[in-house]
């Protein structure tokens, strides 16, 4: 990856149909894009800053009916997987540890 690029894209796999559509139909893609792959689908998140996956998290909120839970375990490849990796090449590691740190306390917060 050039680390002069204004952003990284994390991504996340689900099987849902139904959220695919849900995703594609309300797309932004200066945010996020979503594909077919098949037997399963991916949502790629353009991340040039904290704000960007807080915009997401907000978005999924409220286009979806998932409860906080439901959005941890779709995202869970975010947070448990790579997602520090993949911010830790453009970000470094403290930054790329606000991100995700913030951005789960956002999402955590969006239902409380």
């Amino acid at each position: 990856m050039n680390i002069n690029e204004k952003y990284v894209e994390i991504y996340f796999y689900f099987d849902s149909k139904n959220l695919f559509q849900l995703l594609t139909t309300t797309s932004n893609p200066n945010l996020y894009s979503c594909f077919d792959k098949g037997d399963e689908f991916a949502c790629y998140i353009k991340v040039e800053n904290l704000d960007c996956l807080k915009t997401f998290f907000l978005h999924l909120k409220e286009v979806s009916s998932l409860s906080l839970d439901e959005i941890f375990e779709l995202t869970s490849e975010i947070w448990e997987g790579y997602g520090f990796d993949i911010l830790n090449d453009k970000f470094g590691e403290e930054e790329s540890n606000i991100i995700l740190d913030d951005s789960e306390k956002y999402l955590i917060s969006l239902f409380n």
